[in-house]
């Protein structure tokens, strides 16, 4: 057993351009550890 959640969401119809995620705490207690961003083969935008 392990203290762990683990949530997932899909985004459609996002045209190719640099978005940003806000994460907003609800519990002082709550520790993010990663997010992980699965592309799909699509290529990435990088920043310089």
């Amino acid at each position: 057993m392990s203290n762990t959640a683990t949530e997932s969401s899909i985004f459609t119809g996002l045209e190719p351009a640099i978005h940003t995620i806000k994460l907003y705490t609800i519990d002082p207690a709550l520790i993010l550890d990663r997010i992980e961003n699965d592309m799909e083969g699509r290529p990435t935008i990088k920043r310089s």
